[in-house]
């Protein structure tokens, strides 16, 4: 699109350096030009920080964007960068999450968001910022619990997974048990083979049938009753945050 040389990239922050292990952050300034297709080291998340419109060559056509200061973009590992053009240089905070961190949340399949609003990616992107700013190798436990928090928002909020209908389903006594013991125990370690235990199920049927119920595979429902009980703990207490994440039993 353009036949101006590319100018140098500027990574002001690069958590690669610092051996974060569930989680990366590159903070740079991007400049005008153009980037070739590319495999990604990670789910990719780009928090926009200043205004530009972006190119994108897929499938043989360009697509256009006008991006705004708190966009955001998520690419999943599974496809390549497109090729790209940036029409002028700007700031972004751009977030490489570990296949590995995504995968516990058994058979989700991530679809590329191009441009959205998300308030609390945007919040999780710029406290990351300012630990890899501060902390820079000392951060590493603060990103894995907010790695972990982060993948299931995304998850929840823009994972499909496909699951065939199981026979028979789970009673509301049943569910009121799971329930209540995952509350009693997020500290603790909530593997599906143990709460398929209390109702005397195989972990297979049981995860089979707690998705029918709810929508949600058991991991996934454990992991939102953690990350909405540290939203609370955040809300009403002044303790650190990698203290709340042990207490919910995020940090792992």
């Amino acid at each position: 699109m353009s036949d101006r040389p590319p100018e140098e990239h500027v990574h002001l922050i690069n958590s690669f350096a610092y051996g974060w292990r569930k989680l990366n952050l590159i903070y740079e300034h991007e400049p005008r030009g153009e980037m070739p297709e590319a495999p990604m080291p990670g789910h990719l998340i780009v928090i926009a920080q200043g205004n530009f419109r972006g190119s994108f060559l897929i499938e043989g056509t360009w697509h256009y964007r006008d991006y705004g200061k708190g966009d955001i973009i998520i690419l999943p590992v599974s496809e390549l960068f497109p090729r790209t053009f940036i029409d002028r240089d700007v700031p972004l905070i751009e977030l490489f999450l570990d296949p590995k961190v995504l995968d516990l949340t058994q058979g989700l399949n991530l679809k590329a968001q191009w441009q959205i609003r998300d308030p609390l990616i945007e919040q999780m992107g710029l406290a990351l910022q300012q630990e890899a700013w501060t902390a820079g190798e000392t951060g590493a436990d603060y990103a894995d619990a907010i790695a972990i928090a982060l993948s299931t928002h995304v998850a929840r909020r823009y994972g499909t997974a496909s699951v065939s209908t199981p026979s028979g389903q789970l009673t509301f006594q049943q569910m009121q048990q799971i329930q209540d013991y995952v509350q009693a125990h997020l500290m603790e370690d909530l593997r599906v083979d143990r709460l398929a235990q209390l109702v005397q199920l195989s972990p297979g049927h049981f995860a089979a049938l707690f998705k029918q119920c709810l929508g949600l595979t058991p991991h996934q429902y454990v992991m939102q009753q953690r990350l909405d009980r540290a939203c609370t703990l955040l809300r009403r207490s002044d303790l650190p945050i990698l203290t709340i994440a042990h207490q919910v039993g995020l940090q792992t």
